[in-house]
């Protein structure tokens, strides 16, 4: 049986040099924990599951083997959202009514086959009421592959303003920045066509909104909009990505001033 919880992490997207520094920076003081993670990411073939707004894994972690059905709740660098976790015996999904699935999907659950698969190493420390996971990997969609390094800090009892605290920590020893796609979000890209410049989306205010409330969703979009764009600068001086990345630090300024 499915058991439903609230997921709250941070992503930290880093190079593989930085990673190294903040391993041996000493930031940590329990144990670590190493992990070796197989995960099979799982959609019809029209991407029922996606355009849901829902993911689905089984990760394998030596002989145990663990299936998670996670919505979709990101903002700019911290995922706020509810999943399904179970034990399952093999690599097929268990989709019953304890899950979302069957009563979004219908007929269509039947159709639900692998499409993309992460290959892992985690090491894992656990610092007052905050989990660090350390990822090395890879996500590998047919013959295409991107690597992964990244740290994710999960809320485990501590409150949302000691995850920020850590990654200012974190900052210090080595440059990392804000992640604003996770590992299913770049599994579907690297299925997809070669991935284009970014554009501003659309962002919905309210009048019941404080302003307060209102400049965090303009900033979360605004921020997102220039993480999507900056891999491509840094990978191929796209400069349709540099305008982009531009627009977005604007529109952030112009948010900045106003309240």
């Amino acid at each position: 049986m499915a058991c439903e919880i609230d997921e709250v992490e941070m992503k930290l997207v880093l190079s593989a040099e930085a990673a190294d520094a903040v391993e041996a920076a000493g930031l940590f003081s329990s144990d670590v924990r190493i992990v070796k993670q197989h995960a099979i990411y799982f959609d019809t073939p029209d991407q029922a599951l996606l355009k849901a707004g829902l993911s689905l894994r089984i990760r394998r972690s030596g002989d145990k083997r663990i299936q998670t059905i996670k919505a979709d709740g990101s903002a700019a660098g911290v995922f706020v959202r509810p999943e399904w976790e179970q034990d399952v015996e093999d690599d097929l999904p268990v989709l019953d009514d304890t899950t979302p699935v069957p009563s979004l999907l219908g007929k269509q659950a039947a159709s639900i086959a692998p499409i993309f698969i992460v290959e892992n190493e985690r090491r894992v420390w656990n610092e007052d009421g905050i989990e660090i996971a350390l990822d090395r990997g890879r996500i590998v969609a047919g013959e295409r592959e991107e690597a992964v390094c990244e740290i994710e800090l999960e809320q485990k009892g501590s409150d949302l303003s000691a995850l920020f605290a850590l990654a200012r920590r974190i900052d210090a020893v080595a440059p990392v920045h804000l992640g604003v796609l996770s590992k299913a979000q770049r599994g579907y890209r690297l299925r997809g066509r070669v991935p284009k410049a970014t554009k501003a989306a659309p962002i919905t205010l309210t009048e019941t909104m404080s302003a307060a409330d209102a400049f965090k969703v303009i900033a979360e979009g605004c921020i997102r909009q220039f993480r999507l764009n900056a891999p491509l600068i840094e990978a191929n001086e796209d400069p349709a990505a540099l305008h982009q990345a531009r627009v977005a630090l604007r529109r952030l300024r112009t948010a900045l001033s106003i309240h």
